[in-house]
């Protein structure tokens, strides 16, 4: 009996281990090298609209583990064999995805966020008088190689190219590791930071997208813009939608969106990955554009295009060559995008509208047609930028650096163009890559305590009103501090919350006084308002201004009137309606309750 469950045991281990190494095998195949932290992610933004053969490649991949199995059972006389064969074959998975280097980098913190991140409510925005409308173009898996394909003997993207001489356009573009995908080029792109897997788990973590990250769409948004984006394909793919809306995005279309609000039958118009093709995107694009550009208030419109997505590439009919048949894809590509800026230049509201063509990451494969030896370089042209701003040498950037780039494209003056971890290629400063190189990539790699304050749900919690120790003794330890906010969370070495609660000893007699030792930001108006509320009533307003070196001292008087049996809940409300991070409350180093003089 014994010997029949150490059998069963072998074989089950063998066939997993071999069905993984076939899945793995098959997704390098298709996209190239595939980390594990790529896996995670892209498990927990689920897998439902892959195209039903890579669906069904992946189950082939499962039944050729299974045939394996049964055949090396045979070829092998003792259970030794067999497990030797699943150990080998796992210890390859392993190392393929990069499994070890993951572990290490989870129980390692990187502090380059508490020293280098730039929190985007932190800062003063100036704009210009007229505000200038924003299009951002993501061409999906575009890199710049495609100019000098077959070794230099065929230029497939001759127009971008052009653009890319002719216009504003940045060299040195380097690809951070576990970052080619399109959702983590939105996040770097449009939020200065790369993209993780979720600390958050379950129903509660599928909901909810960086909360607390605040991004370049917010910003625009708060300033006035209307903001909108389009895609062809499903726009729940990936939780694209929900990080979109998370963080500025008013108005998003997906493929069936576009099948109600536009009269482009999606049967004549399928295209690639069970989405519209690029030429149908492009028409509905130029009638939303047509629409809103008549509003005359400033826009911030993006769309990315899917027919140059691998596998599954795809040749739009108006164009010539043959399906299927990446180098024909990238010269129709190129001419669509072409026709489109044609179009775009001709709109009476382009005089005042900057355009950002970007390549969202380069092919997730080892692209034959290019040259291996080559940089892998994304596309990048900026067409009618503000003059208000010159381009600098930058010898290095990624694309963390878009947002303050894009910011200062169109004419928005910010402090040293720092934003998240991107420093803008139009200010002198170097970018943090251009200045650390791949030390910068190893620290974005590991864990760290800021980034995971990002992802922080701000849950409302009635007010546990714990006993206040001994009063005129500063409360300063993250935990004690804890203890006493219905709503915190660590950042910068403080406690961030919006009230404290407290239960007071019986023999109080007189007045109090609440002091608070805090860092708060600083919203584009220069000052912030904090309304000090107790027990549900106004008490003060505090005011921080840029002048303030923070942390700053403030306090207030609490009438013994105000104290109902003995409970104090303070709140601290911020006044500033624009501001959406979830870290609007008050950093706080440490709060102090005392009697107040006689």
């Amino acid at each position: 009996m014994k010997r029949i469950i150490c059998d069963v045991i072998t074989l089950v281990f063998l066939f997993f281990a071999l069905a993984l190494l076939g899945a793995t095998l098959y997704t390098n195949y298709l996209w190239g090298d595939v980390t594990v932290s790529q896996i995670f992610i892209n498990l927990e933004e689920g897998l439902g609209t892959l195209p039903p053969v890579i669906v069904m490649n992946y189950v082939f991949c499962i039944l050729l583990a299974l045939f394996a199995t049964v055949v090396l059972a045979f070829v092998f006389s003792k259970n030794i064999g067999l497990f030797l064969t699943a150990c080998g074959a796992l210890l390859f998975v392993l190392w393929r995805i990069d499994l070890f280097n993951y572990i290490i980098n989870q129980r390692t913190y990187t502090d380059i966020y508490e020293k280098e991140y730039v929190y985007p409510l932190g800062l003063n925005y100036q704009f210009p008088a007229k505000k200038r409308n924003l299009i951002l173009i993501y061409l999906e898996s575009v890199e710049s190689g495609y100019a000098e394909a077959f070794g230099g003997k065929q230029n497939l993207i001759k127009n971008i190219s052009e653009h890319m001489k002719r216009e504003l356009s940045f060299d040195g573009f380097y690809q951070i590791k576990n970052q080619g995908f399109t959702l983590a080029a939105m996040v770097e792109s449009l939020c200065a930071v790369p993209y993780k897997s979720s600390h958050i788990k379950g129903y509660t973590g599928y909901q909810n997208f960086l909360s607390s990250l605040v991004c370049m769409p917010e910003i625009l948004k708060n300033n006035g813009y209307e903001t909108y984006f389009m895609k062809g394909a499903d726009i729940n793919f990936a939780r694209t939608k929900l990080f979109l809306s998370s963080h500025g995005f008013s108005n998003i279309w997906g493929r069936d969106e576009l099948k109600k609000s536009f009269a482009y039958p999606f049967d004549e118009n399928e295209g690639s990955f069970n989405g519209y093709r690029d030429g149908a995107l492009y028409e509905m694009v130029k009638q939303q554009l047509e629409k809103i550009g008549a509003e005359n208030e400033p826009f911030l419109f993006s769309m990315i295009t899917l027919d140059t997505h691998r596998p599954n590439v795809f040749l739009d009919p108006s164009c010539k060559g043959s399906a299927g048949d990446r180098k024909d894809v990238m010269v129709c590509a190129d001419n669509m995008l072409e026709d489109f800026l044609t179009w775009l230049k001709a709109q009476k509201f382009y005089e005042n509208t900057t355009v950002v063509v970007l390549g969202d990451h380069p092919a997730m494969k080892e692209e034959d047609l290019v040259d291996k030896k080559q940089p892998r370089q994304i596309v990048n042209f900026i067409l009618n930028p503000s003059p208000i701003f010159k381009k600098q040498p930058h010898q290095a950037f990624t694309t963390i650096d878009v947002a303050p780039t894009v910011l200062n494209a169109i004419g928005v003056n910010f402090e040293d163009g720092a934003f998240g971890l991107g420093r803008s290629l139009f200010a002198k400063a170097p970018t943090l890559f251009e200045r650390d190189g791949l030390s910068f990539e190893t620290e974005l790699m590991k864990a760290s305590k800021v980034y995971e304050s990002f992802e922080t749900i701000k849950t409302v919690n009635m007010p546990q009103y714990f006993a206040y120790p001994v009063l005129n003794t500063p409360i300063s330890k993250g935990e004690d501090l804890k203890c006493y906010a219905s709503y915190s969370h660590s950042a910068f070495g403080v406690e961030f919350l919006d009230e404290v609660s407290f239960s007071l000893p019986a023999d109080i007699d007189g007045d109090l006084v609440l002091e608070v030792f805090f860092r708060t930001l600083i919203t584009r108006d220069l000052a912030r308002d904090i309304e000090v509320l107790v027990n549900q009533k106004h008490l003060d307003t505090w005011t921080v201004t840029t002048k303030d070196k923070q942390p700053v001292l403030k306090s207030v008087k609490i009438p013994a009137s105000l104290i109902e049996n003995g409970k104090l809940l303070v709140k601290f409300e911020n006044q500033d309606i624009s501001a959406s991070s979830q870290l609007s409350g008050l950093g706080v180093v440490w709060v102090n309750l005392r009697l107040a003089d006689k």
